[in-house]
Parts: structure tokens; C-alpha cells; sequence
């Protein structure tokens, strides 16, 4: 900051974790704000609080969502799931194994070393009808890029029911929640 005469924003994308704050304070300190865009309950789950942190999200238009979606009838795949399953994400699993044998769904779930190309990964969303998103992370739920990107690409939402994605979007209007495996299929 000092060289440059700058300020240094940080923006950080992944805030599940409740020790954060503690194992990152010497870094978050180098900037002159740090900017949260998954974890709109952040200063509620967190016990340390700075003022340099701010909790901003996305601003989108949701006119995009108004629109008579025709070509999703034409899309190949009925339903996707594209995100990881190891360490604190193997209940995932569960959910996934249930719809595997009860309808079509094409999956990826490698870890984030051998994750497939952002190439196929934009290629699958666009072929699908549907993506589905577990949110929650180490120690809570997040707001995950995947739900954005899956709305560009026109496919139906479902996403794992928590707090944060009420911040920015409207349940069954403008994403689908689901509770457990069975509300899920």
C-alpha cells in the first residue's frame, strides 16, 4: 500500500471456515478492506469482527429470470451436479447416489486438482436443464459462484435450503431449495 499509493481491496470467496479470521488476521490486515461475497451471515457467525471487512454481493439482474425459457426444453442433459465430494463435502454424496439411480444426471465431482476444464465445465451447464448446489461449506453455508453461473447459462436452480441464498434471491420464484434427498428427487 505504501509503494504504491494505493488501496488494496481482498475479496474473499470462501468464509465457511469459523476460524478465518484468526489464521488469516496477518494477512487481512495488508488490506485496506476485505470484501465477502459468499457468506452474507458472516458477521453473525463470526465472533471477530473488523471493520475493515466489509459483507458486499453481487449485483444482478434478475430480468433475465422473467423471460420465457423455451430453449432449456432443448437442452440434452435433465440435470447436473458439478463440485466436489472429499473431506467435509462427502455428504454430498448421499444425496447424489439417491438421484443416480432414480434419473438422469450427468456428474463431475473430482477434486479441485483434477476438477474437468472450465471449457467443460461451461459446456456441461449449457446443456443442462438443471443444476444442482450444496452450499454448505467447513462450517456453514455459502453463496457458491455455481449458482450464478449456473442462471447464465439458463438452467433451473436447486440449491441445498440455508439463510445466505435468501439474501439474494427469492425461493421458488427465482431458485428451487430443497431439504433433504427425498425433496431434492
Amino acid at each position: 500500500r505504501k509503494i504504491f499509493k494505493k488501496k488494496l481491496i481482498n475479496i474473499l470467496w470462501d468464509t465457511t471456515e469459523k476460524t478465518l479470521i484468526e489464521k488469516k488476521e496477518h494477512v487481512l490486515k495488508l488490506f485496506n478492506s476485505n470484501i465477502i461475497v459468499d457468506n452474507p451471515d458472516f458477521k453473525n457467525f463470526h465472533k471477530y469482527y473488523e471493520k475493515n471487512i466489509l459483507i458486499k454481493w453481487p449485483m444482478m439482474s434478475y430480468s433475465f429470470l422473467e423471460k420465457n425459457f423455451t430453449s432449456i426444453l432443448k437442452k440434452e442433459n435433465d440435470v447436473c451436479f458439478m463440485g466436489q465430494v472429499s473431506s467435509h463435502r462427502n455428504v454430498r454424496m448421499d444425496a447424489i447416489n439417491y438421484l443416480k439411480d432414480k434419473t438422469k444426471i450427468i456428474l463431475s465431482t473430482k477434486d479441485r486438482k483434477n476438477f474437468i476444464s472450465d471449457k467443460e465445465y461451461y459446456r456441461i451447464l449449457s446443456e443442462s436443464k438443471i443444476s444442482i448446489n450444496f452450499s454448505y461449506g467447513i462450517d456453514c453455508h455459502q453463496i457458491k459462484g455455481r449458482v450464478f453461473d449456473s442462471i447464465f447459462y439458463e438452467c433451473l436452480v436447486l440449491e441445498e435450503k440455508n439463510s445466505q441464498i435468501t439474501n439474494l434471491f427469492e425461493p421458488n420464484k427465482e431458485i428451487i431449495l430443497f431439504e433433504n434427498k427425498e425433496d431434492l428427487l
